[in-house]
């Protein structure tokens, strides 16, 4: 199996785990369908693989963090390559992101990557007053750029979270992504009610078809769809994400 291939299932496997101009969010913490505390873990199936083996393996987890400012999430997503794949080829993606209890906007991401010997960093703070976000990206040197963002706009871990805080009800929503350094809009189109199967049995779940389009550039060739538990938490149940290198379906496993 080639380095390349081993990379893309890797990097999938944080996207998928992870990924308009909307003015706010549905506020307070407390009122949130998701908790400090709460981590869900994933097993990663690929097609290019036999349906009966792991890929490897996605965490998303949720912490309570104190700021200047007042309360803030702090969320964490982590994606390792099982240990077969980790034989062939050492991957390791870890996304970060600080979230703003009330407003469920990022104040800060970063997404790290480790890539045999290579290492690499890539941050994004964000100026709410000034609508602007600064990017940089760290291996050897370090790369700089500012760019202007709508007032709503998440990063790519941050958004995973706000979807599950809005309304599922059949229709369409939009949320602007800053992400490496470039604006997107995530389209997101629920659908209906379907039963999901995970390790945790069977559940009723709402499921979403999930469009991204590069700001002045057009849509990212690459389907998405994700299953939520159709209850308060909306738990992402079932996220599957189709790669030039085959489909790859993240299954719930533990919540905790």
């Amino acid at each position: 199996m080639a380095n390349t291939q081993i990379r893309a299932l890797c990097a999938g496997l944080l996207v998928t785990g992870l990924l308009a101009g909307i003015g706010g969010w549905p506020a307070a913490a407390q009122s949130g369908p998701f908790r400090a505390g709460e981590r869900l873990t994933y097993d990663v199936r690929w097609s290019a693989m036999l349906a009966a083996l792991t890929a490897g393996t996605v965490t998303l987890e949720v912490t309570e963090q104190r700021t200047p400012d007042g309360l803030a999430f702090g969320v964490v997503g982590e994606a390792r390559l099982s240990e077969t794949l980790s034989r062939l080829y050492q991957l390791y993606y870890r996304a970060d992101t600080l979230v703003d209890a009330r407003t469920l906007l990022p104040l800060e991401g970063s997404i790290h990557s480790e890539e045999g010997r290579r290492q690499r960093t890539k941050v994004t703070r964000f100026d709410r007053a000034a609508q602007r976000a600064h990017y940089e990206i760290r291996t050897a040197t370090v790369v700089t750029r500012e760019l202007a963002v709508p007032m709503g706009v998440q990063d790519a871990l941050s958004a995973l979270y706000v979807m599950r805080a809005m309304p599922w009800a059949p229709g369409e929503f939009r949320i602007p992504v800053s992400d490496g350094g470039k604006l997107y809009t995530v389209v997101v189109t629920v659908g209906g009610r379907e039963q999901i199967r995970t390790s945790l049995g069977t559940q009723m779940a709402r499921q979403a078809s999930i469009r991204v389009v590069e700001d002045g550039v057009g849509p990212v060739d690459r389907r998405l769809d994700l299953w939520v538990s159709d209850d308060t938490r909306r738990l992402p149940l079932k996220i599957e994400v189709d790669l030039p290198i085959g489909s790859v379906v993240l299954l719930l496993r533990e919540l905790a």
